[in-house]
């Protein structure tokens, strides 16, 4: 008898995990500047689940990519944005992401869209 429920137990254990795991089946993508990714040089991530978006912080801005293209936010399409060399991009405990470029400016993103929160660091005086 014990040996039939050691056997048992056996089949129960190992068969288990096979049956209720479905096989793997994904493809790993490799994104660098060959192929859209406007720098090779990424800063942080973060994953926007309402919209699906995994924003990206990089050394050429702020970007957006949708699993398919990449939308950047730079100087030359934003007007607040003063670095594109993004430092830090985060989340804080209200699920609400949020950057910050190397020259202290803080950046909000929100329905997709990046905005303005403000500048961390003085501007230099000259003399």
């Amino acid at each position: 008898m014990k040996s039939f429920l050691f056997l048992l137990f056996s089949l129960i254990y190992f068969y288990t995990p096979v049956i209720s795991q479905p096989a793997s089946h994904f493809t790993v993508r490799y994104y660098t500047t060959e192929n859209g990714l406007p720098s090779n040089g990424v800063k942080g991530l973060q994953w926007e689940e309402k919209t699906g978006f995994l924003w990206i912080a990089t050394e050429a801005g702020i970007v957006r990519f949708n699993g398919i293209d990449f939308k950047s936010y730079t100087k030359e399409n934003t007007n607040y944005v003063q670095s594109e060399r993004i430092q830090y991009l985060t989340r804080n405990y209200k699920n609400e992401i949020y950057a910050a470029d190397q020259v202290g400016t803080v950046l909000g993103i929100r329905q997709n869209k990046v905005f303005y929160i403000k500048t961390l660091l003085p501007d230099k005086e000259t003399d």
